[in-house]
This record gives structure tokens, C-alpha cells and sequence, in this order.
């Protein structure tokens, strides 16, 4: 048994649409109720899986610029931490956590 593939993308389904739609466009030619009817249907569900992958790339898109906002904020923590813990002396401040036990 052989597989049969099958190619779900935008793209090569509007392809499909312009060669359905190609031989009405010669002068005199009218397209038939029923070619025109597949037609808008085959534009509808295009139009929903656009609108599903366009809502996915977005979420992505926001999920990227979280991750950026966050780096950036983590690198101006560690300075301004950096700079808390240093006195005007240029001394370091270190808190002992453990109340000066040795391990």
C-alpha cells in the first residue's frame, strides 16, 4: 500500500485556486454556478487556517519579545544589585546567611 501526501499549505492551495479560476479568464468565458460556489468555499476555510496560523505566529511572536524583555531586565538586575552591594568605598558588602558557621 502506497502513501498518498497531501500538501495543507496556503500557498500551494491558492496555486490550486488560480488554475481552477484561469480557464474563465479568456474573453467570453463565464464560470458555472457550481465552479464558483467550490470556489468560495475552498476561500473560506483558506481564510480560517490563515487566521489560525497568523494567531499562532503571534503568540510566538509575543512569547520572542517576552524572552528579550526578560534577558534585558535580568542583565540590568545583576548591575544595579552590583552596584547595592558595593559601598561608596568600593568596598563589597557580602551577607553571611549562614551566622558565620564554617562547613
Amino acid at each position: 500500500m502506497s502513501t498518498v501526501l497531501h500538501d495543507d499549505t496556503i500557498s500551494n492551495d491558492i496555486i490550486d485556486l488560480v488554475m481552477m479560476i484561469l480557464p474563465y479568464t479568456a474573453p467570453g468565458k463565464t464560470m458555472p454556478a457550481t465552479v464558483a460556489e467550490q470556489l468560495v468555499r475552498r476561500l473560506s476555510v483558506l481564510r480560517r487556517y490563515a487566521t489560525k496560523v497568523e494567531m499562532e505566529l503571534s503568540i510566538h511572536r509575543l512569547g520572542e519579545a517576552g524572552a528579550t524583555a526578560r534577558a534585558g531586565l535580568d542583565r540590568e538586575s545583576v548591575v544595579v544589585l552590583d552596584e547595592f552591594l558595593r559601598d561608596p568605598e568600593g568596598k563589597v558588602v557580602k551577607v553571611d546567611f549562614d551566622g558565620g558557621r564554617k562547613k
